[in-house]
Parts: structure tokens; sequence; C-alpha cells
């Protein structure tokens, strides 16, 4: 029996079918657990499939970087252009002239400021949306590696390497630009790209990352949110022996013809004068049936009382039903080290100036002032559910780390989600909040 793989979307290892980390570079895959078969074809190739996402051309990787410098060559040619018909030159002798240079550097200075402003403008445009005007023009956009805007120091990194490779004119800014060739994993990197860890998508053949949550989707923020638990079920037909449910465990008798004693027979049931059960206990149903009729041969008194010793059944050997009822799941207090106290009851995000994703459900935003400028703009995805808090990092800058009520402390990796019971001590950047229950 073949076991399907599908390769880690930065790397390219191969990885069994639902892997959610890379064992070879730690990354989150996004791949849902649950056996996937493979289809025919390259791996890497379905993993790009499964993920929806298309890595860009190299001919458009080209395109989209003229286009990029066009607007700039433009500006500087005009410029260039009108800074020459302003040199004047005056006859100072019969054999020599003087040339007047002024209004030609005036115009190559402003030319050269403009330009700058251009390029520092689309370099901060790329490191936060992955957009140029040739990205957009080509429908491409740059990330980090996990999908996310790749930021100024990846974009700046990107572009040195590009202006280096120009050392040789025009053939080593081409074979920079298009080197994604020479990629064994699929042609998704080119150098540049595997130095600024960054990538290139086409968000027109396949999904957009930034806006979708990052290569994983929208499912790497947090995990998706348990059923509810199964509770007990009041039904209207009578249980032999008083049988009782107990929280979180059901009898393993119900749902088997059971043989009953001889000394007690199944009564008439009379539906019309059935009673509602009579908890005994918080945590035991007692299920009371109605009194028989007065026809009936046999009378049989079903009463409150412990359940009896279970008969033994064969499928007793396959185990025995669970049933596992919810979690309370009730508002939670944090308590930040500034002294501010905010109440939570569900989803949240918490950061400098936090903003959820496109269609991302988010009932509260608290923004956190911090001088120290350690917290990122959105920093942290809670969500109050069972037994605490939910804590997700959302790709910070300087991290997150959760500190249990027994002193171990556990860094939460950018994209991880991990609990915080109450009395643990959730740390972002710099700062901290205590989690607590009312």
């Amino acid at each position: 029996m073949s076991v399907s793989t599908l390769p880690c979307p930065r790397c390219g290892t191969p990885l069994r079918s639902g892997t959610l980390y890379c064992v070879h570079c730690g990354n989150r895959t996004g791949y849902r657990a649950g056996p996937d078969p493979a289809p025919a074809g390259g791996s890497n190739g379905v993993g790009m499939a499964q993920l929806e996402l298309r890595d860009a051309a190299a001919i458009k990787r080209l395109v989209a970087k003229l286009v990029d410098v066009l607007p700039a060559g433009l500006l500087g040619g005009v410029l260039t252009a009108v800074g020459l018909n302003t040199i004047e030159t005056q006859q100072v002798s019969a054999v020599s002239q003087q040339v007047d240079l002024t209004g030609f550097l005036v115009f190559q200075g402003i030319s050269s400021l403009a330009s700058l402003a251009y390029f520092v403008a689309i370099w901060g445009w790329e490191a936060r949306t992955g957009r140029t005007p040739g990205n957009l023009l080509l429908g491409l956009r740059t990330t980090n590696e996990e999908g996310h805007p790749a930021g100024w120091l990846a974009i700046f990194v990107r572009g040195l390497l590009v202006a280096v490779a120009g050392v040789i004119p025009v053939i080593g800014t081409v074979l920079m630009l298009v080197s994604n060739v020479f990629d064994p994993n699929g042609k998704r990197q080119g150098w540049h790209d595997k130095a600024a860890h960054t990538r290139v998508f086409d968000v027109r053949a396949g999904r957009n990352p930034i806006e979708t949550g990052g290569i994983g989707g929208p499912a790497s923020f947090a995990p998706p949110e348990p059923a509810p638990g199964l509770q007990p079920v009041v039904s209207p037909m009578p249980t032999p022996g008083g049988v009782s449910l107990q929280q979180g465990r059901s009898d393993p008798r119900v749902g088997r013809d059971t043989e009953l004693p001889a000394a007690v027979a199944r009564p008439t049931l009379a539906p019309e004068r059935h009673r509602d059960p009579v908890p005994v206990a918080p945590a035991v149903l007692t299920f009371a049936p109605p009194a028989p009729t007065a026809g009936n041969a046999a009378t049989a008194q079903f009463a409150a009382s412990p359940a009896p010793a279970p008969i033994d059944h064969p499928d007793d050997a396959m185990g025995e039903t669970r049933v596992s009822a919810g979690h309370a799941s009730g508002p939670l207090k944090i308590l930040f080290d500034n002294g501010r106290e905010v109440e939570l009851r569900s989803h949240a995000l918490i950061g400098r100036n936090p903003a959820g994703q496109n269609g991302e459900m988010i009932d509260q935003l608290i923004d956190f002032s911090d001088q120290g400028r350690s917290v990122s703009k959105t920093h942290l995805h809670v969500r109050v559910e069972g037994q605490g808090l939910w804590v997700t990092d959302r790709n910070s800058t300087n991290g997150s780390a959760i500190t249990a009520p027994d002193g171990q402390r556990t860094p939460v990796r950018a994209g991880e989600t991990l609990l915080a019971q109450p009395g643990s001590t959730v740390h972002f950047g710099d700062r901290s909040f205590l989690v607590v229950r009312p």
C-alpha cells in the first residue's frame, strides 16, 4: 500500500498527507489532516494545487520589473532633455568658450531626487502589500515564505541583489530576475528570493495569500473550533433497571437488546402519562418511566436507584461508548502589565493597531500602546473557549510566549496556537498580560 505524500510549501520536502508541520524546516504546511491521495504529476505541483497557489512565471517577473523602472526612466529622460536645453555657451575669446551648466545640474538634481522618492515609495508599497506598478499590472504579489507581507528589510535585500547583478550590464540583471527557472523546487524562488526569504505569487491564476491568511489560508491562524460535546437526550422510552447516565460516560448496555431478569417484564407504555425525568444530582440524569396501565398482567416499578452491575456481553471487548460533555465556556479577563483590564468573551485581536483579515469574524480589537514598539501592529489572536484562552501569534516581529501557573515558559511560534489556562501569563513582545477567570 503506497502512502500519499505532499511537498512542504517552503522547502519542498515530501511529507505524509495531512502533516501540519514540515519535519525539515518546521514550516506550517497548511494541509488538512486526513488521507489525500496524490494525483499523477509532480509532487510539488500537487501541494500548490491543494493550497490554490501559483508561483509567478519567470517572464512575468521580468516584465513586472521593467514596468517598475519605466516611470523613473521616463522621468529622468525628460528632465535630462530639458536640462540639456538650458546649457548656455559664451565666447570668451577667439580660442575659448565658457559653458554654463547651472540649469542642467539643477534638472539633474531634480531627476535624482524624484527617482529616489519614487523607488522609496514602491519599496514601502511592496514591503507592506506585495504590490508594485509592475506587480499590479501583471497580477503578481511579493510575500515572505509564509505568504504574509515581506517587510522592508526583505524587499531591500532583494532589490540590492538585483542592483549588484547589474555590474554585468543587462545580462546580470536579467539572469537574477529569471533565476527562479534554476530552482529545483518547482521554480518558485530566484537567487535573490532565496537570500531574502521571499516568494512571488500569480494572484490571477491562484489565491492571494496576503489577503487570505498566508500560504496555509485562514485556517492557519487558529485551529477549527471543536464540535459541541454530546449531551444526554431525554427519551420518552423507559430504560430497564433504573439506568442512569453520568456525565462523560454512557451505560454500555444502552442501544443493545439486553436480556431482562425473568421477574421483571417490559411494561406497556402510556405516552400520554409520561413524566419528565427527575434529576437526582447535577451530574446524573435518572429516568422515571410512566405508570403501567391497569390492564397489564404484570407490573414493573422503575425507581431512581444506582445502576446495577453491567451484564457481560461479547461486544464489551470492543470498548464503551464515551459521551463527552462540552466544557463550560465563560468570559475571561486579561490584566495587562500597565494595569488595564479587559473582559474577553470570544475572538479578539491584540496589537498596537490591530486589524482583521478580509472576511475574518472578530468581536474585539484591543489596541495596546507600547512606546518601545516591541508589540506588532496585529500581534496576537485570542479566543475564549473551553478550559481557557487559545493564543495565536500573528507572525509578530518580536514573538510571543506563555508562562504557565507552574512557571514553565513555552514560546508561541508564528502561526502556532497554544492554550493559556487561567493563571497563565502571556508575553507579547516586551509586554504581557495575566489570564484570569472572573
